[in-house]
């Protein structure tokens, strides 16, 4: 090659590099002895471009590349539907360029580009593919049409090209010089939010939340994407998916359970159920299609909200679009003029109506508060629906408690709630909540509980400690066990105050209720509803009966039953705490109901045969004083006819 061509080459190398890096991730063109010639030529390459002639081939060169590059690698189109507030003004106005067969307009200069720039983009893209993507994505058209199943390697290709093109915009690089002008901190944290808007921006996809099909073909599945078109049922709930994300809420990525997760891998399975509350989190929009819902009026009526996995897909997205088995959007109504503010209130109150989520408490976890709705509140909301497999109960969950166990398909629902159990009070701090629950009897087993071995417990939990808005969740968090709460081959060793109480029970008991004196200062009632015989029965006890003194000793003969309760109980009080020496009593206090058999009040110990009643809601009551005290020295608890102990319960 002559002198003259290897100056020529080395002058476009030069020249082509820069562009090409800010537009798409690729290597450089050339190989190192191209290299050595663009330097050895550099002046040569520099002189080109003073002439006339020289410019316009420059810009043409350069107008050219770009529009090549534009038009074999499209981006996704951005839409109205966007909301503008994703995208803080205050850091960075993302533009995406539009494949186009006209002259784009003249990107920042190579030099802008600056390889501490690719540099972070690259990392902060890898970061985000690879810990905050799922594994599977369809890949689409602005017009949700020529799907293909990528995974991430080629999700990370395809955001990082369009990532590049989007750095290369004015926009960016005027914001990008603005955060250079700051102190170093400030500059590096802006710079750093910028770039991971950016990436974020250009990876946004819509996720799928439906109910699968009864029928036969059913869905399509993973391994059935090659044949998907034989399936056109199936297929049509793909595509239509795929079509509104396009054209209505501007990405062209999107997630579907049917197809993105391969149930053939055992590890993919594993890592798709522990992730999916995260990946409905990270979505741009969730897509909720309510295949019998025909208007707003009937959605409460969808199997969508009795289903366990849709749980979390109602709760963890921070957007959510509802669209009837038409594909159409509920918000824009049947027919003629709509307002959305009217038909979006309309929605949340059927939403309510089918799940009893009330709107303070959607806010909150469209807010990413979820940790303020109480742990046994969200159990009592999943404690209604219904899963396929019997142990999806518990993993379905792993993403609303913010807890992380194994997938062991085969184990049983029982085994699977335990181990989700056992991770909540190992992992949280907060964990009295996890005891607001009924006590009623498990039907296959015939024993109840301390730690509950089904969900359906939470449906008689209290809600007289729950808080309104984004303080602690619970009252009960306000109060710290004295130890640690643990499991142990005994059973769960917990600290507990109990309160003997008497039962007064006006149909069945010897004992009046009314005008009773107290043991000491402190004195209240409890109505309790004990199962018996499949069904519960109502049994009023006065706490702190000083009668219940003169039932010594207690035997097999004088520990007698009216009807279906004891006529004496003891209520472990689990609320409370000590300062100074005192005990601090709450004003509602949460209780375990026990059996302590042929132990005296007050002289009660841990290996004692105890029992938990089966009362059919969380115990809870009220220790009133004549002095109004909530304070008692634990030297003077037995004066009162309390004691302090720890228990283990099973």
């Amino acid at each position: 090659m002559s002198a003259q061509g290897q100056g020529l080459l080395a002058a476009l190398v030069n020249f082509m590099q820069p562009i090409i890096y800010a537009s798409q991730a690729l290597v450089p063109l050339v190989s190192a002895d191209v290299d050595t010639l663009s330097i050895a030529h550099g002046t040569a390459g520099s002189n080109a471009g003073n002439g006339a002639e020289g410019r316009i081939l420059l810009q043409s060169l350069e107008n050219f590349i770009k529009a090549k590059i534009l038009t074999d690698f499209p981006v996704e189109k951005e839409t109205e539907h966007v909301p503008r507030d994703e995208v803080p003004s205050d850091q960075v106005n993302v533009a995406t360029p539009q494949a186009s067969t006209a002259v784009p307009s003249l990107a920042p200069s190579p030099s802008d580009f600056t390889s501490s720039m690719r540099m972070s983009i690259l990392t902060t893209l890898r970061l985000h593919i690879f810990n905050k993507m799922p594994i599977r994505l369809l890949a689409f058209d602005s017009t949700g049409a020529n799907l293909r199943l990528i995974e991430r390697n080629e999700m990370f290709g395809q955001v990082l090209q369009r990532a590049f093109v989007g750095a290369s915009h004015p926009h960016f690089d005027s914001h990008w010089r603005e955060a250079e002008q700051l102190d170093r901190q400030d500059s590096l944290a802006k710079r750093e939010s910028m770039i991971e808007t950016l990436v974020e921006h250009h990876a946004r996809y819509a996720i799928l939340s439906h109910t699968w099909l009864r029928d036969t073909p059913g869905d399509v599945v993973y391994r059935d994407w090659d044949t998907r078109e034989r399936n056109q049922r199936g297929y049509l709930k793909i595509a239509k998916f795929c079509e509104v994300a396009a054209r209505e809420h501007g990405v062209t990525f999107g997630w579907m359970d049917t197809v993105c997760i391969n149930k053939d891998s055992s590890s993919e399975l594993d890592e798709s159920i522990r992730s999916m509350y995260k990946w409905y989190r990270t979505a741009h929009v969730c897509v909720t299609y309510l295949a019998e819902t025909q208007a707003v009026e009937h959605m409460q009526d969808d199997p969508w909200f009795t289903r366990g996995w849709t749980l979390q897909e109602l709760l963890a997205p921070r957007d959510v679009q509802f669209y009837d088995m038409n594909w159409e959007n509920m918000l824009n109504g049947n027919k003629g003029p709509v307002d959305e503010s009217s038909i979006a209130t309309h929605i949340r109150e059927q939403i309510e109506e089918a799940t009893s989520i009330t709107e303070e408490e959607l806010q909150l976890c469209r807010s990413g508060y979820t940790e303020k709705i109480p742990i046994s509140r969200r159990l009592q909301l999943a404690a209604e629906r219904q899963v396929t497999r019997e142990e999806d109960t518990a993993y379905s969950l792993m993403g609303l408690l913010d807890v992380d166990i194994s997938v062991a398909y085969g184990e049983g629902a029982e085994r699977a709630f335990f181990r989700l159990m056992r991770e909540l009070l190992n992992s949280k701090k907060h964990i009295l909540d996890v005891f607001n629950h009924g006590y009623f009897l498990n039907l296959t087993t015939s024993k109840n509980r301390f730690i509950p071995s089904s969900i359906e417990q939470y449906k008689r939990r209290s809600s007289l400690f729950d808080v309104s808005g984004k303080g602690v969740a619970s009252l009960l968090n306000q109060w710290q066990p004295l130890e640690p709460i643990i499991m142990t081959h005994l059973g769960v060793r917990v600290p507990l105050l109990l309160v003997p109480a008497l039962n007064v029970t006006q149909s069945s008991s010897p004992i009046s209720s009314e005008g009773f004196s107290a043991i000491g200062e402190f004195s209240g009632h409890i109505l309790v509803h004990i199962w018996s015989e499949g069904r519960p029965f109502a049994a009023q006890y006065n706490l702190l009966d000083d009668r219940i003194l003169e039932i010594s000793p207690f035997t097999s003969t004088t520990r007698q039953y009216t009807l279906h309760a004891p006529y004496v109980a003891t209520f472990g009080v689990l609320n409370f705490t000590i300062d100074n020496d005192d005990i601090l009593i709450p004003r509602n206090c949460l209780s375990v109901p026990l059996d302590c058999g042929e132990s005296q009040p007050g002289a009660v110990r841990p290996s004692d045969r105890i029992r938990i009643l089966a009362t059919h809601k969380a115990p809870v009551f009220q220790l009133e004083s004549a002095e109004n005290q909530n304070r008692i020295s634990v030297d003077e608890l037995e004066i009162h006819g309390m004691q302090l102990i720890s228990l283990y319960l099973k």
